[in-house]
């Protein structure tokens, strides 16, 4: 008998919240959500298979294998999950159970053959350190009270348990899982490695671990435990799907995405990894596989999942901006990050006016959005005595929230300060953004500079040459290249116009294939003409030039003209204090940007990037085609019309009017390119002359000019 259709959707929902919690961090209220589900439907496999990991996650070993049992009995003759649960069983230590239920298990005479010879298979390394002696009853009744957010209760039993069992790495593990449902990741850290060194092979507490580093940002730290989580216990689902979201946020989409694939490999049904191979694909600018994979989460949990927000996105990057915003006005009660994604896609079109119509109606829906204040700021003037300054000081200086919160915070407060003319206290607002954001990220410049050096000594002008043996000159891509906030956003619509022209915004995979050629080699440009310039190819169908504003591949000039010897790399020149200060008051995103957060830094990168620049010219002089900034916007027809000929374009009028352009733009400057051509911003350096002291000195050491 079939169970009536509403309910069944029901019951989709449930599970797709409960998974949306889990990937968020609450494993408390995911359990406590599902423990209900099984009440209400005991013979829904899927409900115990989800508590199973959960269970396993938290530490609760017993409370897990039940569940495990009971989604392999309803589940019938599932060879999987009857292999998945003898395996488990071993691992316990329950031997004599595991043959019992290889010999129960509804299989064929083969499978259960097989389950029995698995039951008699050495157990491997415990995945748990047991109680420690603490008493089960009490030990449950704790975990209960952290289900059911009977927070105080929680913490009267555990300090009752770590007074009588202060050496079970069971109960300290547990005490930090309190720590972290009552918001102190910072505590919860230090008692998951309390735990640690009284048993060190716990892959839960090594889990939690990771979880709790993540939670503060140490991505790195985070990372390492989990690998380590991982290396005990291979099999877990969840530690798979930790992994790739610490990937994720370091910013390696790729490698995220092979992380949520090795999980969906384990669980084909498991909804939450599903989701995250969709996220990393989007963040990949994979838009139509990532859009194919939401819309399969969408068709397994209706209208309940959490992730319109990425749905909108991979519309605007398949079908374009218009339908993503067609599909979010669609939406009924939308959460705060749906909320958010109609006033942004609005403004990466141009449609100021109802951008901030929409950005208010989000920000009374959701008044504490510190991401829509900072908005807010990009789209219009705030005066100092506006009400909103007091919520940005005010989170700027909370520690209750994220790093992230705060330094939006201290970015719009900022700009608002840097607006009223009060350029000291803009200045210092925004330096503490960058300060918080900078402890969460794991960089070296030395390194990276150690990078720059290397790639102007593999790539000479006669290495290219033989390279290009291996290109494909019948493409003439135009690369925009340099930092950040040079003035290439403006170039790039400048170029949009040109009917000639099709503007590609930036190319991620050109870029990360063509950064893995850092040892010049035939089948590294075989791999950028084939793997990597797929989106340049279809954008050059029609004979069309097509630019790619990949900044970051001021890196890969010595690969890229190998791979396309008809290539062009358009650099802007600017006053390098212009670009220091404007970087450092960008919100750029860290991982992509490390060295934007330390003006020391920023200037040691700067150093770097002029003698790779230098190196070019040297190398590849025909190919390199650089503009001033100064002279761009102060007398425009003339830079323009010498851009166009070096790139072979005829002249074309409607290239004086970037601002007309419809081209979407997608980075910081988003309202900056809707102006007409100006030059009021290249004397704005002279404001924090003083604040830029440290970038400077760096330059005047190394004997950079500072001019354009």
């Amino acid at each position: 008998m079939r169970a009536p259709a509403g309910r069944v959707a029901d019951l989709r929902a449930a599970l797709g919240r409960a998974a949306g919690l889990r990937s968020q961090g609450r494993p408390a209220e995911a359990r406590q959500l599902l423990e209900n589900l099984a009440k209400a439907a005991p013979k829904v496999p899927d409900i115990h298979l989800m508590l199973w990991q959960i269970c396993s996650g938290q530490g609760d070993g017993t409370a897990a294998l039940s569940h495990l049992r009971r989604a392999a009995e309803l589940s019938g003759p599932n060879p999987k999950i009857w292999t998945t649960l003898i395996r488990e069983l071993v691992r316990a230590g329950q031997k004599g159970r595991a043959r019992s239920m290889a010999q129960k298990a509804p299989l064929s005479a083969a499978d259960k053959k097989a389950l029995a010879a698995l039951a008699d298979e050495a157990p491997q390394r415990p995945t748990g350190p047991g109680l420690g002696g603490a008493p089960e009853a009490e030990v449950r009744a704790v975990m209960d009270d952290i289900s059911n957010k009977r927070l105080v209760a929680a913490r009267a039993g555990l300090e009752k348990l770590l007074d009588e069992h202060a050496g079970s790495a069971f109960v300290l593990n547990l005490r930090g899982v309190l720590s972290m449902e009552e918001g102190n990741a910072a505590e919860a850290e230090n008692w998951f490695r309390k735990a640690l060194v009284k048993f060190g092979a716990y892959p839960e507490a090594l889990q939690n671990l990771g979880a709790s580093l993540l939670r503060q940002s140490k991505l790195d730290e985070s990372e390492s435990a989990l690998i380590e989580a991982h290396r005990l216990a291979p099999e877990s689902v969840d530690i798979v799907l930790a992994l790739s979201d610490v990937l994720f946020r370091k910013g390696s989409a790729q490698s995220a995405e092979e992380w949520a694939a090795r999980a969906l490999a384990l669980d084909p049904d498991n909804i939450a990894a599903l989701f995250q191979v969709a996220l990393s694909r989007e963040r990949a600018q994979k838009f139509q596989s990532a859009l194919e994979a939401l819309k399969e989460v969408e068709r397994r949990l209706g209208r309940h999942f959490d992730g319109q927000a990425a749905m909108a996105r991979c519309i605007a990057g398949v079908e374009g901006e218009e339908a993503a915003i067609a599909y979010l006005r669609s939406i009924e009660s939308p959460s705060e990050d749906v909320s958010i994604e109609l006033p942004q896609q609005l403004a990466y079109i141009g449609r100021m006016d109802e951008a901030l119509e929409a950005l208010e109606a989000h920000l009374e829906r959701y008044p504490d959005h510190v991401d829509g204040y900072w908005l807010l700021t990009q789209l219009r003037k705030l005066p100092v005595d506006a009400p909103e300054l007091g919520k940005l000081k005010s989170a700027l200086d909370s520690e209750s929230l994220t790093v992230q919160q705060r330094s939006s915070a201290g970015y719009a407060l900022g700009k608002v300060l840097g607006d009223a003319g009060e350029h000291a206290a803009s200045f210092a607002a925004i330096a503490e953004a960058n300060r918080l954001l900078r402890s969460t990220v794991s960089y070296s410049v030395d390194e990276d500079l150690q990078k720059l050096q290397r790639t102007s000594e593999n790539w000479t002008r006669d290495v290219i040459r033989k390279m290009s043996a291996a290109g494909d000159a019948r493409l003439h891509p135009i690369f925009i290249i340099g930092l950040p906030r040079t003035g290439s956003s403006l170039t790039e619509r400048i170029l949009a116009r040109h009917p000639q022209v099709r503007a590609l915004g930036e190319d991620r995979t050109a870029a990360v294939v063509a950064g893995r050629a850092r040892e010049p080699s035939l089948d590294a440009i075989r791999n950028i003409v084939g793997d990597g310039s797929g989106a340049i190819r279809a954008a050059s169908q029609g004979g069309f030039s097509v630019t790619d504003k990949m900044l970051d591949n001021f890196r890969n000039v010595g690969a890229l003209a190998a791979a396309f010897p008809r290539a062009r790399f358009v650099h802007i020149l600017r006053d390098p204090r212009s670009i220091a200060l404007s970087i450092f008051q960008a919100r750029l995103r860290p991982t992509g940007h490390p060295f934007a957060l330390d003006l020391e830094e920023l200037g040691k990168v700067y150093v770097g990037y002029y003698r790779l620049m230098q190196h070019w010219r040297e190398t590849v002089p025909d190919m390199l085609v650089e503009v001033s900034y100064k002279d761009l916007v102060s007398n425009p027809e003339p830079e323009i019309r010498n851009l166009l000929e070096k790139l072979g374009l005829p002249w074309d009028e409607a290239c004086l009017s970037p601002e007309k352009s419809e081209h979407a733009t997608r980075t910081h400057s988003f309202a900056q390119v809707r102006q007409k051509i100006h030059s009021s911003s290249t004397e704005r350096w002279r404001r924090y002359e003083r604040e830029l002291e440290p970038f400077t000195r760096i330059l005047t050491d190394a004997g950079i000019p500072l001019e354009d």
